[in-house]
């Protein structure tokens, strides 16, 4: 059997992905040289991490947005496809003789 990724998480996976590489980069940045000096560069890379993934923020609602409609008008399109074969079936079995 298989199972379908979950759509949000399809969407965000881009974004995700670009977050996962600030973490690369904040870790080597605080890490690298000598470490007398990681308290030194903790707190600018922490700042400039922390910005760079509000920066994130604009993409992931776009993806997510599109989802949620996608999701959203399907299932209300399913509801309505049901309510018709509901009205198809009562009509026909109140049919006048």
């Amino acid at each position: 059997m298989t199972t379908l990724p979950n759509p949000a998480l399809v969407a965000a996976a881009p974004v995700l992905e670009a977050v996962i590489d600030e973490m690369i980069t904040f870790v080597n940045t605080v890490l690298t040289g000598d470490p007398i000096q990681i308290p030194l560069r903790l707190s600018g890379a922490t700042d400039i991490f922390i910005g760079q993934v509000k920066l994130q923020f604009p993409a992931l609602v776009t993806a997510e947005v599109g989802v949620v409609q996608s999701e959203i008008t399907g299932g209300l399109t399913g509801l309505k496809t049901k309510l018709q074969g509901l009205t198809a079936a009562g009509a026909a079995a109140v049919k006048p003789a």
